[in-house]
């Protein structure tokens, strides 16, 4: 906001910037902005002349929204708002070479799966907590 927010591309910017503050509430007014000010009824970014990054920054913002991966290190639902209290993000590729799957409802994790496609080391933040996880490939671990 402040100033921003003008365009599809720059509002996806920002959602980015509150999700790594981990102020979902804002990264989520910032998507609404997006959807009704910066989008097309065929969900393409009216930014003139047409610019993609409004439609991929947002995606991804979303993503952001849920799981920030840093390679080593993965944060799970770092900045979820209210309007997201309940879902599921399935299949999720992380830097590190394992497949995620996991759920949450009243915004709170209830199930995590991840697969590892490669032998992996990833610690994991899960709602205060730091989880270390080491698998060899094809090992699954599963947190409820």
């Amino acid at each position: 906001m402040n100033g921003g927010g003008h365009t599809g591309w720059s509002c996806a910017w920002i959602i980015h910037f509150y999700a790594r503050l981990f102020d979902g509430e804002m990264a989520y007014k910032m998507l609404r902005k997006l959807f009704t000010d910066s989008t097309l009824d065929n969900l393409l970014d009216n930014c003139p002349p047409f610019v993609i990054d409004g439609n991929f920054g947002g995606a991804n913002g979303i993503l952001e929204m849920l799981i920030q991966d840093y390679g080593e290190r993965v944060v799970i639902l770092p900045a979820l708002p209210k309007e997201l209290g309940a879902g599921y993000l399935k299949g999720f590729r992380l830097k590190s070479g394992a497949v995620l799957n996991m759920s949450w409802k009243e915004r709170e994790l209830r199930e995590l799966e991840i697969r590892a496609e490669r032998d992996l080391e990833v610690e994991f933040y899960i709602r205060k907590e730091i989880k270390r996880i080491g698998l060899a490939a094809q090992q699954i671990y599963r947190w409820d």
